[in-house]
C-alpha cells in the first residue's frame, strides 16, 4: 500500500481552496493556494521542493497583477485549472476570481459585474521562470 504524506503550507494559513496543482520536469511541484471565502484574499503561487520536502511562496497575483492588497476591487483570488508546465520547466498560469472584494461579505458577481469600485479588473497570464525565479 502507497504511503501518502501531509504537507502544511504554513506561508499560506489563510489560504482555502486549491483549484490547481502540476508537477514539472526539474523536479518541482507547483501549488495554486487560493483565497475564496476570505473577503479581499490574494491567490499565491507555492512551489514544493521534492528533494529537501520545502515549501516556497514564489508570488502573490496582486504582485503579479500590479493590484493591491485592500483596495476595493474584487481580487485575484484563485490560481484556476491553469497551471502548465513545460519541458523547460516555465510555468504559465492564469487567475480568476470568485473571492469578494475586502469590504464584502460574500462573492455576488451580479451586483459587482456593473459597479466600477467593486468590479473584478480581469484575469491575467502570467509565466514564472525558475532558472531565473522571475514572473510575468
Amino acid at each position: 500500500m502507497a504511503t501518502i504524506k501531509r504537507y502544511i503550507m504554513e506561508n499560506c494559513p489563510s489560504h482555502d481552496t486549491c483549484w490547481d496543482i502540476a508537477a514539472s520536469p526539474d523536479g518541482y511541484i507547483y501549488v495554486g493556494a487560493c483565497m475564496e471565502h476570505t473577503a479581499g484574499g490574494i491567490a499565491e503561487l507555492v512551489q514544493f521542493n521534492l528533494k529537501t520536502k520545502k515549501l516556497r511562496s514564489i508570488t502573490n497575483m496582486a504582485e503579479v497583477t500590479g493590484e493591491k492588497y485592500g483596495d476595493t476591487y474584487a481580487p485575484q483570488g484563485k490560481i484556476h485549472l491553469s497551471l502548465c508546465p513545460t519541458r523547460e520547466g516555465v510555468i504559465y498560469g492564469s487567475t480568476h476570481c470568485t473571492t469578494p472584494p475586502l469590504k464584502d461579505r460574500m462573492w455576488d458577481p451580479w451586483a459587482m459585474f456593473t459597479d466600477d469600485r467593486r468590479c473584478f479588473r480581469g484575469a491575467h497570464f502570467y509565466r514564472y521562470n525558475p532558472k531565473f525565479d522571475n514572473i510575468e
